[in-house]
């Protein structure tokens, strides 16, 4: 899924080795993806619950006030989390590829460039029929909690070919005036699941370039 705001980049196949390893992300002392910050959100709430309870027996509207004033801290715990930043679209890319890159065998990896930096890794298919390439890289959702990676399907057919997919997918142009690209988001994304995809698209692809045949003979 292309977006607007990257600089242009050219697709080049690397090996696996060649993929950085994911940077260290710094963590907040109140960060609970950390362990001081696990510690620190269970010792804040022992220590309200303790003085909640105790207030409860001698003073209700004070136990009450203690709860609502308590409720600023969630924010502290609950936001800003390093968990809530942008997924790394090559190391934790990589990460949910490579058990699809051993599914399938024939799938070589390229990545992004620009200029020095890669700023994105797929899995590529060239299966020299109706279907012109079937790449599988990773889409970013957004959610409640945060940003996550998902994995999506590029399928480039030439216009013209039409693919009866079960899975949700929406058409758009190509990279080139007779190429269409179909962005299909599978329902099971486990690498077997996938493979099973690939598979069941090659064969689709067969189906959809005899009648293709036929009228151009």
């Amino acid at each position: 899924r292309p977006d607007a705001e990257r600089a242009p980049g050219r697709w080049l196949a690397i090996p696996a080795s060649a993929i950085p390893a994911a940077a260290p992300r710094a963590l907040g002392p109140c960060d609970v993806a950390s362990r001081l910050g696990k510690i620190l959100a269970s010792v804040t709430a022992v220590a309200l619950g303790v003085a909640f309870a105790a207030l409860l027996r001698t003073d209700v509207r004070a136990a009450i006030a203690l709860a609502i004033n308590a409720a600023v801290l969630l924010p502290l715990f609950a936001t800003g989390s390093a968990r809530q930043l942008p997924p790394d679209r090559v190391a934790d890319a990589w990460r949910i590829l490579a058990p699809i890159a051993g599914e399938l065998p024939s799938a070589r990896v390229i990545a992004r460039s620009v200029g020095r930096t890669i700023d994105e890794v797929r899995l590529r298919i060239d299966p020299k029929t109706a279907i012109r390439t079937i790449e599988i890289g990773c889409a970013v959702v957004h959610g409640p909690g945060g940003s996550r990676l998902v994995p999506e399907l590029l399928v480039r057919v030439d216009a013209g070919v039409k693919l009866a997919l079960a899975d949700e997918h929406m058409v758009a142009l190509g990279r080139t005036d007779d190429e269409r690209t179909i962005c299909v988001h599978p329902t099971a994304t486990d690498p077997k699941s996938l493979r099973a995809g690939v598979e069941a698209l090659l064969a689709l692809a067969e189906t959809s370039r005899k009648p293709l045949e036929r009228a151009a003979a």
